[in-house]
């Protein structure tokens, strides 16, 4: 997962003093693996904002001219340009010699130099959107023009990506280091998780009241409730499907994320920002303005918004209209719902998903998503409100004229009970190895947003809701809270003081050893180690009834079946594979037997059931064709 530096400061004041390298040690030291702290900025460097200021025809090439350009030196410096749309005033990017650039976009970067274009000396040069790598920012209609930044507010000589607001930093993480962590697929999680690293504020999340004309009316009906904990959804009227702005295209750009339209782009960046995954359906597409979240049936099939027809099992979970299925629940959406460039009115769905499902049906039909990734791992249900609140605010600045055109359906199915864990401060200091202060310990986990009551040596922490899935549950999880922002480094590695005393004697264990050796040594049989079970059929050559024995409830052949209650049948089915190799068969063992009747050892804290006995035997057999009689051999042994 990537997380960028500017969107978490979004959330948080990060000091200007702190190194980028230095967080990603601190996040890798306390939280995550950092694999990676990645400057954009340098992909830029040489590669600067010009402002052309004159303009004249190249002595001996129609189509070239010579500008003279400030690049915020002392003196202006001569450019030859050939693009189409230079005009005198405007700002440019200019590539300084030294910067790499890819001719015409095309090939490997090349390192530019101060050069003579048809007799005159070009310093430098004007670039067009693909020659930097800015092509994902500025659309041209023919590949002779020049990125035309206009007459705007730009400084000229100032480093193209911090002009263009791209100089970002971007931390590579990975993802196994989260697996357990649903709060942290997000820049929002990321950012509550620095804010308590670097002990610094959280900005909170804002929560803008939805207000606006019920003019539509959705039906939404949850058939499959325990699949569905909760289930939200806005409809947004009058709709202008164009391209994002610059400022959400550059803040998905930086993660690797494609932009599409604004509408698909808004619900991307709230995923991020959040955790929570939206989708965006085109109202108009949705029969009878039904929504009906229901198991699949066996043989359903759709076509997903990645081009794929997609056969479904009954298994799966789908969001369905009164015709149709119109999206994979969690995983991906269908073409037959997809906001398009004619979409005028939509429908937000933000809703929590059981995991196993998501899992389970990603599976089936070969596809995980970065909506199934973060279902999977188990959402809190209370996260689809803040989303919802999110998306509809974006869609308001991004569509000015658009209209919130219902109301918030919230279908709930779930407790939100909270999650409290006691313990004492006497015993975290022991699991901790060292005292910490009591304001320490209430202030780490006050930074984590868990709420802290402490009366003298107890504490009682209530889990914050987006923990409370199935990441902290015991109080050695808190341990680990406040060991982690604490500094593992900062917990002192002296080896414990162990209590040196004579071991006691194991009479048992000695009677064994002491069998074991003579029957070796001295009467010079084999030791065998069986398995603990037996078959039904060795059972009946043996006169041994079924009824005698536990059976095992997972047991994986007939072999495996019952517990032994004799060592006897599978020492004779050792000498049954060993006959075949050798004329005589001198084997021992030595091991439990479990019988019917109850043992001295309780089965739970009541105390009122017992394990079976499980006393011990001790068997061996001898088969030996140069013994006269090895009955009377084997009795005297």
């Amino acid at each position: 997962m990537q997380i960028s530096l500017n969107w978490l400061k979004q959330y948080i004041d990060i000091p200007k003093d702190l190194d980028p390298q230095d967080l990603g040690l601190r996040m890798t030291m306390s939280t995550v693996e950092v694999e990676e702290v990645i400057d954009l900025s340098t992909s830029y460097q040489k590669i600067v904002i010009g402002q052309v200021k004159e303009i004249i025809d190249h002595p001996d090439a129609d189509k070239l001219k010579v500008c003279q350009v400030d690049i915020g030196q002392d003196d202006r410096v001569s450019i030859v340009c050939g693009g189409l749309n230079l005009k005198e005033k405007m700002y440019c990017v200019v590539a300084l010699p030294g910067a790499f650039v890819r001719w015409h976009g095309e090939g490997e970067p090349v390192k530019l130099a101060e050069a003579k274009i048809r007799g005159v000396n070009s310093y430098g040069m004007i670039c067009a959107a693909s020659e930097v790598g800015l092509d994902h920012l500025f659309v041209v209609k023919n590949e002779s023009e020049i990125i035309d930044l206009g007459e705007g507010d730009f400084k000229p000589g100032e480093n193209v990506a911090k002009a263009l607001k791209i100089d970002d930093i971007i931390y590579d993480i990975d993802n196994k280091s989260l697996t357990h962590r649903p709060d942290l697929w997000s820049h929002y999680g990321m950012a509550r998780e620095v804010a308590a690293i670097l002990d610094i504020p959280l900005k909170p999340l804002e929560t803008p009241a939805i207000n606006g004309v019920d003019k539509y009316k959705l039906k939404i009906t949850v058939d499959a409730e325990e699949l569905c904990p909760r289930y939200q959804a806005v409809v947004i009227d009058n709709i202008n499907v164009k391209e994002s702005p610059s400022w959400l295209r550059n803040y998905l750009e930086a993660i690797g994320m494609r932009p599409i339209n604004n509408i698909v782009d808004i619900t991307n960046y709230v995923l991020f920002s959040l955790g929570q995954p939206l989708h965006a359906f085109d109202a108009d597409k949705i029969a009878n303005d039904k929504i009906i979240i229901r198991l699949a049936k066996k043989g359903e099939k759709i076509i997903s918004l990645d081009g794929e027809e997609r056969e479904l099992l009954d298994t799966n979970l789908v969001i369905a209209d009164s015709a149709k299925p119109i999206a994979i629940a969690g995983i991906i959406g269908g073409v037959n719902s997809e906001v398009t460039e004619k979409t005028t009115r939509i429908v937000i769905e933000s809703a929590n998903f059981e995991p196993s499902n998501i899992r389970r049906s990603s599976g089936d039909i070969g596809l995980r998503t970065e909506a199934s990734v973060r279902f999977e791992k188990s959402l809190d249900p209370n996260l689809t409100e803040l989303a919802i609140f999110l998306t509809v605010k974006l869609l308001k600045e991004c569509c000015p004229d658009s209209v919130i055109a219902s109301r918030v359906y919230d279908e709930k199915n779930y407790k939100d009970e909270k999650k409290v864990i006691s313990f004492t401060y006497s015993w975290l200091s022991k699991q901790m190895g060292l005292e910490i202060r009591k304001e320490e310990v209430i202030r780490i986990l006050e930074s984590l947003k868990f709420q802290v009551k402490n009366k003298g040596d107890q504490f009682e922490v209530i889990v914050p809701t987006w923990r409370a899935t199935k990441d902290i549950s015991i109080p050695q999880d808190i341990v680990e809270e406040v060991a982690r922002i604490y500094g593992y480094d900062r917990i002192p590695d002296d080896l414990p003081v162990i209590k040196m005393s004579q071991a006691k004697v194991d009479l048992e264990k000695q009677v064994e050893r002491k069998t074991k050796q003579l029957f070796a040594y001295t009467f010079g049989l084999n030791e065998v180690y069986n398995y603990s079970w037996q078959s039904e059929d060795l059972l009946a050559v043996l006169n041994k009834k079924v009824s005698d024995c536990k059976e095992l409830k997972n047991y994986l052949s007939p072999e495996q079946r019952y517990l032994r209650i004799s060592l006897i049948p599978n020492l004779l089915k050792n000498l049954e594979d060993n006959l075949r190799w050798y004329k005589e068969v001198k084997i021992f063992e030595l091991g439990k037997v479990y019988l019917k009747e109850e043992g001295n050892y309780a089965l739970d804290q009541t105390n009122k059931k017992k394990l079976a006995y499980q006393p011990k035997y001790l068997s061996c057999l001898i088969a030996d064709n140069s013994i006269n009689d090895v009955f009377s051999y084997t009795k005297g042994l």
